[in-house]
């Protein structure tokens, strides 16, 4: 990697960097330190929230930077500071509510967290599978969703482990409405599948940008 012009890679975590164990392989670790070695920054850009990011990362000794939720929250490493915040407005986060609560779907809304570590709203009957909902729980407000998206900052809404075709209908709606952007994929972490919606115009890319400008860094070389 001697004289490489690279100067940043990114990666994604489920299925990527990690597998369902959250387990990096010892040549994947072993990449990341020849990276860190040729002076190259890693960056994560993932569709979980920073506690479940933070939970794999403590597993596999990492203190990466990453761009979160699909890239409507950017924290560096250490992720006490936010470098890339993009979240729903007030209409699209209660419209894109309304599409999932409508084909009796209950998803979890993922906030900026408040001065009590609150960063999910939850309805008191959620719809995601209990081994998702049990990772969320000790950091989670209940409460009528609708009531609680109007005074939260919402950076994206999801369900996780369900049927396709209980969700196919939900992402088809927002993707026509325009009101969020859903991501609609085989859930590699809890299975079945999942339905996450970041905010319109809002991706990964995004929050990548966002880093590459805070540390000088040149799209052609990533």
């Amino acid at each position: 990697m001697r004289g490489s012009s690279v100067r940043l890679v990114v990666t994604d975590l489920d299925g990527t960097l990690w597998g369902r164990d959250e387990r990096c392989h010892a040549r994947a670790l072993a990449a990341l330190g020849e990276l860190e070695r040729a002076g190259i920054a890693v960056l994560v850009a993932t569709g979980r929230r920073a506690r479940s990011c933070r939970r794999g990362y403590d597993v596999n000794g990492l203190d990466l930077p990453a761009v979160l939720l699909n890239g409507a929250l950017g924290l560096d490493a250490g992720f006490t500071e936010a470098f890339h915040v993009a979240g729903f407005g007030r209409a699209e986060a209660a419209a894109t509510l309304a599409a999932y609560q409508d084909h009796a779907v209950s998803p979890c809304a993922y906030v900026v967290p408040d001065g009590d570590d609150t960063d999910v709203l939850l309805d008191e009957a959620p719809t995601t599978c209990e081994a998702h909902l049990s990772s969320l729980a000790p950091w989670a407000r209940r409460g009528r969703l609708t009531e609680l998206i109007g005074v939260h900052d919402v950076l994206g809404i999801s369900v996780h482990g369900m049927e396709p075709d209980r969700l196919a209908p939900v992402a088809e709606r927002i993707g026509g409405e325009g009101c969020g952007a859903p991501v609609f994929t085989e859930d590699v972490l809890y299975g079945g599948w999942s339905l996450m919606v970041a905010p319109r115009g809002v991706s990964k890319v995004d929050g990548i940008v966002a880093w590459c400008d805070r540390h000088g860094i040149d799209a052609a070389s990533v």
